[in-house]
């Protein structure tokens, strides 16, 4: 799995997260595989209200060269296509601060009503100072696990039983947000 995140030359997104503001949101384009020259990916806008979060997404037609183009080429190729309530946000939030990869397995109960999703090997690297793609110098060194454990509304308080079960630290998680942290100090 791989994300690139995008956010403003202020970090708005990640200040909102830091800050705890409970209405906010945050754009990343996010792929499968290894693959770097024929990225077909998904934009995606992560909103979240509270405890609820929901997204807004677009696949996008294969060809983002992550190993040949610049940002500013990466940009303008994406832009034209994106639907109008993407654009919005894109306009806005279109720097690219981070990228991160990471494998991750797929869980889910017998019921079906809970998912788990464990996420290791997460490498991340600075983008806020690149002009093209930053693919190999590291930020932080892989080997941190992330379990995030989901359902349904619904499911909610079956979830938080199945959750004070494990024998985890439970708190929330932003791949985003720690590895900005480990690159501001």
């Amino acid at each position: 799995m791989n994300n690139v995140y995008f956010d403003t030359p202020q970090l708005d997104s990640y200040g909102e997260n830091l800050s705890g503001v409970s209405r906010r949101k945050k754009l990343r384009l996010r792929w499968y595989g290894q693959d770097q020259q024929n990225i077909a990916g998904t934009l995606e806008l992560k909103c979240k209200q509270s405890a609820q979060g929901w997204k807004l997404s677009q696949p996008l037609s294969p060809g983002l060269d992550l190993t040949r183009h610049s940002w500013q080429h990466i940009r303008e190729q994406l832009r034209p296509s994106l639907k109008p309530e993407l654009l919005h946000y894109f306009d806005r939030y279109s720097w690219p601060v981070l990228m991160n990869a990471y494998q991750r397995d797929y869980y889910l109960s017998f019921d079906g009503n809970i998912r788990v999703t464990l996420d290791f090997g997460i490498t991340s690297y600075d983008q806020r100072l690149s002009l093209l793609p930053n693919l190999h110098r590291e930020v932080l060194p892989a080997g941190k696990m992330v379990v995030e454990v989901k359902a349904d509304r619904e499911n909610q308080a079956f979830l938080a039983e199945v959750i004070r079960s494990l024998p985890l630290r439970v708190g929330k998680h932003s791949k985003y947000a720690i590895a900005m942290e480990a690159i501001l100090g």
